[in-house]
């Protein structure tokens, strides 16, 4: 045992001598060595466009060049490019990562281990205005997308993304929607050509027909004028005033999930001409039949997205001694309804009224929240609305919902845009007088700016933030062209229900 111990120490002792003893020179070969880098880690893109990302080369060795390389590109883990600078084209939506590599011909080492990035594809229409016109007796749709400080205006996208396709006649209204982990969906109504279509919004290519989303039978003269999405349940409305409903599960994508073509049953029946625009989960609407108005809220005690429409609930305090009571509006004209100050269980409804008695127009409001299943109703105010004059029948109306302005076309040939100070309750105010009559009016969720549409084909977006209308004056942001009569107007991924 003792003699194993010394042969062993005697090797390791021979081996450290000649580990000392070693004087040769080696020359390692690392290849004409590079480092990579990159302006920025992440791009973002519109499909359809391209994408020139130029690496940041260093070499050790200065009389090296891209020559002396090959070059490889990997779009995620499959092999995109062989050149020395990536021209990356956005033909599909999604996060993209690249991959580049340096290859050394000589001596064939890869450089870097990995220079990676994201490229981010978004659709071309993420953003922006949608518009519906009619141009020829057509129906046809637009949009004005923000580029920086600027928009880029896109007109006759139907056609363009339908195969040259037309949309079809008589529009009434298009809605912008989503569902929440899916694509956007817009519903296009018109009475005429193919009828109202169900479409990707984010690219304008048709999907379907309305009246194909139907349990059995379509309704019977379905000609809808309104909608409404509540969470898990979106509501459709029907000219004679029949409201039908769809339910849709969680990530459900919008046009798989079909409509119920039986309308929804009100003790004492019920005819609605107006669901009201609103940030909020629950819905309010106007019933013509019994001249009150409504509420649905998709919660409660039935199972989800299964609540009744009911009448709203008592007042949680008494109605002023001059008020029209909501679930009696008898002997008034109902002329418009809405929210402001909006939030996801509670909002401030507000009317105006015009009295069948006095002949006068009055604007009214009441505090609306809910807790899981229940309501709670406080009437606030009914005050005359100064110079009634300004509002027709061809009026139009937008809620600035945090900003308390109540937005409105009027006066001579509807040109006039104005603004109503709900909080002050002053004499409306002119913002603008246009070159022809108004037919619609958007305004964005921050309250900033305002689209408004013209019979004449033209659509302007104004700025009406604090600063402006301090001023006086108005400011023209954006504009649009030519486009024909304009029927509606949409915020894409706005919050107006």
């Amino acid at each position: 045992m003792k003699l194993r111990y010394i042969y062993c120490a005697l090797g390791l002792l021979l081996a450290f001598t000649a580990c000392l003893e070693d004087t040769g020179n080696y020359d390692y070969n690392y290849g004409n060595e590079v480092t990579i880098r990159y302006k920025t880690y992440s791009y973002s893109m519109k499909v359809g466009d391209t994408l020139i990302v130029q690496p940041i080369r260093r070499f050790k060795n200065p009389d090296s060049d891209t020559l002396n390389y090959e070059h490889i590109w990997y779009k995620n883990t499959e092999f995109y490019s062989d050149k020395d600078v990536l021209e990356f084209i956005a033909d599909s939506l999604g996060s993209f990562s690249m991959m580049y590599y340096m290859k050394d011909k000589s001596s064939g080492i890869m450089f870097p281990a990995a220079s990676r990035f994201t490229i981010n594809v978004k659709p071309l229409f993420d953003a922006g205005w949608i518009i519906l016109y009619e141009k020829d007796n057509k129906s046809e749709l637009a949009t004005m997308v923000p580029n920086g400080s600027s928009f880029d205006n896109y007109s006759d996208l139907y056609k363009k993304y339908n195969h040259g396709g037309e949309l079809g006649s008589k529009p009434v209204f298009i809605d912008d929607y989503t569902v929440p982990g899916q694509v956007r969906g817009l519903l296009v109504v018109q009475r005429g050509g193919q009828g109202s279509v169900e479409m990707n919004s984010n690219n304008f290519k048709r999907e379907l027909l309305l009246t194909d989303q139907f349990i059995g039978q379509v309704p019977a003269n379905f000609n809808p004028v309104d909608v409404a999405r509540c969470s898990s349940t979106h509501l459709i409305v029907n000219e004679n005033g029949d409201v039908y409903r769809r339910y849709l599960f969680s990530r459900a994508i919008p046009w798989d999930v079909p409509w119920n073509n039986m309308p929804e049953q009100v003790e004492g029946g019920m005819k609605v001409t107006d669901i009201w625009d609103s940030w909020a989960s629950f819905a309010l609407m106007y019933d013509d039949l019994n001249k009150r108005i409504m509420r649905f809220t998709p919660s409660g005690t039935s199972p989800r997205g299964q609540s009744p429409i009911l009448p709203l609930p008592r007042v949680t305090s008494p109605y002023p001694d001059f008020y029209f009571k909501l679930d009696s509006l008898v002997n008034v004209e109902y002329l418009w309804g809405g929210t402001f100050n909006d939030e996801m269980y509670a909002a401030k409804g507000a009317m105006l009224l015009k009295s069948l008695d006095d002949h006068k127009i009055y604007y009214q409001d009441f505090d609306y929240d809910i807790d899981y299943y229940n309501g709670f109703l406080k009437p606030l105010r009914c005050v005359e609305f100064p110079n009634m004059s300004l509002i027709t029948s061809k009026s139009q109306f937008e809620a600035v919902k945090t900003r308390d302005y109540l937005f409105f076309s009027g006066g001579a040939d509807n040109k006039g845009l104005y603004y109503f100070d709900v909080i002050t309750t002053n004499e409306p105010v002119l913002y603008k007088e246009l070159e022809a009559s108004i037919t619609c009016l958007y305004a964005a969720d921050d309250g900033a700016t305002i689209v408004v549409g013209l019979e004449n084909g033209s659509v302007y977006i104004f700025g009406i933030s604090h600063d402006v209308i301090i001023s006086g004056q108005s400011k023209e942001v954006h504009s649009m062209h030519g486009l024909g009569k304009i029927v509606d107007i949409e915020l894409k991924g706005g919050k107006k229900a």
